[in-house]
């Protein structure tokens, strides 16, 4: 019986190891908005540590199903006075194969660590130069 019970206990103990950095990420959950504009719309917008950082990704999807998804995605952490603390832009990277039709693409901005002090996450897509 015992020998039932041990792979049971390492499970237990290796699931609770990998959800520490969910927990950490919990305790320090930032406010996410969005902006996107009228030919496409930001969704799936999550943030996470991985081995090179701390990663923002997300999805751009169309609003209308013709043409290309063009400009960057701009990511900004922010202070609860509004005041940007570090901000990163992405090109968005198309999801399926095909330009002409393409109905939503990725983007993934890499930050060395979250902030002191950051109490939002703003994600704004720009066409063009827009907004620079």
């Amino acid at each position: 019986m015992h020998k039932q019970l041990y792979p049971i206990a390492s499970l237990i103990v290796l699931l609770s190891i990998i959800a520490l950095p969910a927990q950490v990420m919990a305790k320090s959950a930032l406010t996410i908005t969005t902006e996107g504009n009228t030919r496409a719309y930001l969704t799936d917008i999550v943030y996470n540590t991985t081995e090179d950082g701390l990663e923002v990704r997300g999805v751009i999807k169309r609003r209308f199903h013709n043409g290309r998804i063009r400009g960057h995605v701009d990511v900004a952490f922010v202070d609860a006075s509004g005041k940007t603390l570090k901000s990163g832009s992405s090109k968005p990277k198309r999801i399926n194969h095909s330009n002409k039709h393409q109905h939503r693409a990725a983007f993934k901005v890499l930050f060395n660590e979250l902030p002191a002090g950051a109490t939002t996450l703003q994600v704004v897509h720009h066409i063009g130069t827009e907004g620079h």
